[in-house]
């Protein structure tokens, strides 16, 4: 009865956590979409406090927690909080910390299997929003090419949602994806790319679900040493490899035009903003034809965090994802593991993964404020 009524109790808590999660996400959602344009401001800001209060009162139901670890994690989080949120002027920085705090302890598969289906209801939403008029979809010529928004005020969002509900996907559904749905997603992965040509998340969702396929056939490419290897160093070697390709564009300019000028931009960035040991605010245009504006925004998530919040900040990100990646080995979630490579490889040249408003793998995080079951270690 007592362990019914622990197992209980957990259970309404990680729902009443990841519900608190989902509201304060969704309102960032809204405001990537063209519903930006029709709802008032209020009712995101509104979504967002929301969302964190009752993320808040799910703590009320925690049963247990590690003082030591818990201890540890908190003062990391006030120091990156005084690097990031007040040096480096960005705000998201304090709600991630407190939604953070309050997932210690939730079922994270739970978590992220709720996440998975949310995700996919919302973008089903507004692809048929889309289709009865309600959200315009606008189209620009750019490039020589005509390219869909889909909904979204931005073109590439649709294409990186998609990447992120393809991540979820492969954690929640592992072994269950047959061929045919997997096939079934690559044909929409494919709709997407004509419709947006956003060229690098189609090709890596196209590469994380072959290797999707290859696992559900038996393969172990995920269990050997290279890949664990491989894994760990995505972040830290592709900070210091963007920084490096940024630096000397002028020696790799066909690849700055395969990325569509970001290697010119971080040069940019870099010229002007340097990379130092602390966090400083940053200011980089992400506007396009605006008269007097010129787009300077840095896509990379790994240059773009190194220059606004420092190298100590950026190492603390990178051995955090190292001892994630460890965790994940030690309990055998290869699928997890797939799905986390998309997610960091994407955010080489993307800006998605150190937002924590998009990113829905930045809360699994907080599986490291606690220790690993007994029975994982035997």
């Amino acid at each position: 009865m007592q362990l019914e009524e622990k197992v209980s109790k957990s259970l309404y808590r990680t729902i009443l956590c990841t519900a608190g999660f989902l509201i304060w996400w969704t309102s960032f959602f809204i405001i990537r979409t063209d519903f930006n344009n029709i709802l008032p401001a209020y009712i995101m800001s509104d979504m967002r406090y929301l969302g964190i209060i009752v993320a808040v009162i799910s703590l009320f139901l925690l049963d247990k927690f590690y003082l030591r670890r818990l201890i540890i994690g908190v003062a990391i989080l006030v120091c990156i909080l005084l690097n990031n949120d007040l040096l480096g002027n960005e705000g998201l920085y304090l709600d991630f910390s407190i939604l953070l705090i309050c997932a210690v302890g939730i079922d994270i598969e739970k978590f992220l299997k709720i996440c998975f289906y949310w995700l996919l209801g919302c973008m089903v939403f507004v692809f048929i929003c889309i289709k009865v008029k309600i959200l315009p979809d606008e189209i620009i010529y750019s490039g020589q090419r005509y390219r869909h928004y889909l909904g979204y005020n931005w073109v590439s969002f649709a294409a990186q949602y998609y990447l992120y509900l393809i991540a979820l996907a492969i954690t929640v559904l592992k072994k269950r994806a047959s061929i045919l749905l997997i096939i079934g997603l690559e044909l929409i992965n494919i709709y997407i790319y004509f419709k947006t040509k956003t060229s690098s998340p189609f090709a890596l969702t196209t590469l994380a679900l072959f290797g999707w396929l290859l696992m559900n056939l038996g393969a172990k490419f995920m269990e050997k040493k290279l890949t664990r290897n491989l894994l760990y160093v995505i972040i830290p070697f592709g900070g210091v490899l963007v920084t490096y390709l940024s630096r000397n564009y002028l020696r790799f300019t066909e690849l700055n035009t395969f990325l569509s000028g970001r290697l010119v931009l971080g040069y940019n960035a870099l010229i002007k903003y340097s990379i130092g040991l602390i966090g400083k605010p940053i200011s980089l245009s992400s506007e396009m034809n605006v008269i007097g504006q010129e787009y300077t925004f840095v896509d990379s998530s790994v240059l773009s965090y190194l220059i606004n919040f420092g190298i100590i900040s950026f190492l603390v990100l990178s051995i955090a994802h190292i001892l994630l990646i460890k965790r994940a080995y030690l309990e055998r979630k290869y699928y997890f593991l797939l799905a986390l490579a998309l997610v960091m490889l994407n955010g080489l040249f993307d800006p998605q993964l150190t937002e924590p408003h998009f990113n829905l793998f930045l809360i699994t995080l907080a599986t490291l404020f606690q220790p690993i079951n007994k029975e994982v270690k035997s």
